[in-house]
């Protein structure tokens, strides 16, 4: 987690956890708002995702955007960001199941699939 707080904050911005209902993560000015009552593994998604939207430079305040594309552009940024490719595959030596697999490695499946088809690609 701490290498991702370095990200945002040299990126310039700051990492807040706060009380949210709805929100894993969100972007908010100058700031990357986290939801407190998520599991660690779901803020370390959240974040990541995230810097994804900065990545890309996603601001749907200022400009026009497909909800659709900045998503998924910032779902394969933060899956590039978690999955490490060695890790991977030792664990996938070790195990059978995704569900094992993805536990190994404190993520959750999801990120493990669009890590996979990106690496596809």
């Amino acid at each position: 987690m701490d290498a991702l707080i370095e990200m945002a904050q040299a990126a310039g911005y700051k990492v807040e956890w706060v009380s949210m209902s709805r929100y894993t993560g969100l972007l908010l000015d100058d700031r990357i708002l986290i939801n407190q009552h998520r599991s660690i593994m779901t803020q370390r998604v959240a974040l990541a995702h995230e810097l994804g939207h900065i990545h890309h430079g996603h601001d749907w305040r200022v400009n026009p955007h497909s909800r659709e594309r900045d998503e998924r552009q910032a779902n394969r940024f933060a899956a590039e960001l978690l999955v490490d490719p060695v890790e991977l595959m030792e664990a996938e030596m070790l195990y059978e199941s995704p569900g094992a697999v993805a536990a190994a490695l404190s993520l959750p499946e999801s990120i493990l699939d669009i890590w996979r088809a990106s690496a596809k690609a």
